[in-house]
């Protein structure tokens, strides 16, 4: 499923798993798809206890996947704090340093507003500057305002401000125990007042808040920036385990080779005004399923 970490197969045993995979890239190969992924969690089938990186075993009769290729990527983790019972408890948790990077905005006026649809423009101004200062392509406003209508009640957006001023923002999606943050953006021009921690802070409190058991921050490659800044608010990894099945086994997929193959035009795209990254990004991102 484009643009989330996990949307695969879930079975209640290794058959059904195998009927499932099978039948979806049969669906492919009659019309002419030349990629099929499923992005699997490490507990890839409910009920059932399984060893990370152990593949289901094979079942006879099953048909076989002509003209595709099969490779595994494990180079992503999932980042999941388990949330203690109450926002109070979970600050005693934080080191001390913690603690201050997100009292001191607290100290200097930033406050933050949990809402929806009244939020949006503020977060998307944010979104764009921060996407393009990374070199990404930026989702179209309508694909957010889209699920704001379609999940109430379960997606919110947090807005960090200095008086009236924006500074950071970020989505918040809650299902079963879990509440999964995939989008949060900050402006770099104002990264000394902290509201970047200080809407972390909120996110975490919000989850407690409303008893979710789980914080998702999101994917991440061991041992880069976003994941050791998200191992620092006590978030452990899980791995993530990407099946690919493509028809074209002269291009194979890359475990994260695409930022390097993009390079050049990655900083071609961080020197663009953001209204031309607002106005092209949208149609290009909707063609790219990361």
């Amino acid at each position: 499923m484009p643009y989330l970490d996990t949307g695969g197969i879930i079975a209640d045993d290794h058959e059904a798993h195998h009927a499932l995979e099978q039948e979806a890239v049969q669906f492919a190969a009659v019309r002419n798809i030349p990629k099929v992924e499923f992005r699997q969690s490490d507990e890839r089938l409910a009920g059932t206890s399984q060893a990370d990186g152990e593949r289901p075993p094979a079942y006879p009769g099953q048909p076989a996947l002509q003209g595709f290729e099969v490779q595994t990527l494990r180079h992503k983790v999932r980042m999941i704090l388990e949330l203690p019972e109450s926002a109070e408890a979970l600050m005693q948790s934080l080191k001390s340093k913690r603690r201050s990077q997100i009292r001191k905005p607290m100290r200097d006026g930033l406050t933050v507003q949990v809402g929806g649809q009244e939020l949006l423009d503020d977060f998307y101004d944010i979104f764009c500057v921060n996407m393009r200062d990374l070199g990404s392509p930026v989702h179209s406003k309508s694909f957010f305002r889209e699920m704001l209508q379609s999940l109430p009640g379960q997606m919110h957006i947090l807005l960090a401000r200095n008086q009236e001023t924006p500074l950071a923002a970020s989505v918040v999606i809650g299902f079963g125990d879990c509440l999964y943050n995939p989008w949060a953006s900050s402006l770099k021009a104002y990264k000394k007042l902290n509201a970047n921690m200080l809407l972390y802070w909120h996110m975490l409190e919000f989850g407690c808040q409303h008893h979710f058991k789980y914080f998702d921050f999101g994917r991440s490659t061991p041992n880069e920036g976003t994941y050791n800044f998200k191992s620092q608010w006590g978030a452990t990894p899980h791995p993530l385990e990407w099946t690919v099945y493509t028809r074209d086994p002269a291009s194979p997929v890359e475990a994260g080779g695409d930022k390097e193959k993009f390079s050049a035009i990655i900083e071609c795209w961080k020197r663009l005004p953001v209204g031309i990254t607002r106005w092209l990004g949208p149609k290009i991102r909707k063609h790219i399923s990361l």
